[in-house]
């Protein structure tokens, strides 16, 4: 896995997952060393049968990027499924894809077919390339998000797990300096989504 370089001083948050509820769940994304609340997560579960939607907000409750997987014929077969990452403009109605994610279907996961998950910039996705990926096993919160170059810009470490009540719903996340945390959250967003969905 990649490592983010010492000399960048990244900025390292602390995520914890909200109990997961019939409306769903969501996470809550604080700095690490001031406890301050810098993101919010809104997670619609399962209960949605159309599409599945994250929303990812400030720490005032403004939404950000609405996070959205539609459900369409043939998804069961189908060897990733694509979510879309909606920047809101000056009114809610008027949204933007502002980056695609593909998520490699569970069954490919299952088999040991294991594909990274892959994200590209901007509202098409040209021949199947890509921009940003993620490296490692989210799971086992021990992954990176790294660019094409190789270079990554986001490392999910998981708590130290010295006593057995400490578990995977609160993790660490660092940030390089230059990175865009916002996009970064909100890949950290469906990463957290498509685990809990899985569980």
């Amino acid at each position: 896995m990649e490592q983010i370089v010492k000399k960048d001083s990244p900025a390292v948050y602390v995520v914890r997952r909200r109990p997961r509820v019939v409306g769903g769940g969501g996470i809550v994304v604080t700095e690490s060393s001031t406890q301050k609340v810098v993101f919010k997560v809104e997670d619609d579960g399962c209960l949605n049968k159309k599409r599945s939607e994250v929303m990812l907000r400030d720490c005032d409750g403004k939404p950000l990027l609405l996070l959205r997987r539609e459900k369409v014929i043939g998804d069961a077969v189908r060897m990733s499924r694509e979510w879309k990452g909606y920047a809101f403009g000056y009114n809610e109605d008027s949204r933007k894809v502002v980056f695609r994610l593909k998520q490699p279907h569970s069954w490919l996961v299952r088999n040991g077919w294991c594909r990274p998950i892959t994200v590209s910039a901007g509202q098409s996705d040209c021949c199947g390339g890509w921009d940003f990926q993620v490296k490692g096993f989210f799971k086992e919160r021990a992954c990176a998000i790294v660019d094409s170059m190789g270079n990554a810009l986001a490392q999910v470490i998981g708590m130290e797990k010295m006593k057995k009540w400490v578990s995977n719903d609160i993790y660490s996340v660092a940030v390089r300096s230059e990175a865009d945390s916002t996009f970064v959250f909100a890949i950290i967003s469906l990463l957290d989504h498509i685990d809990r969905m899985s569980l």
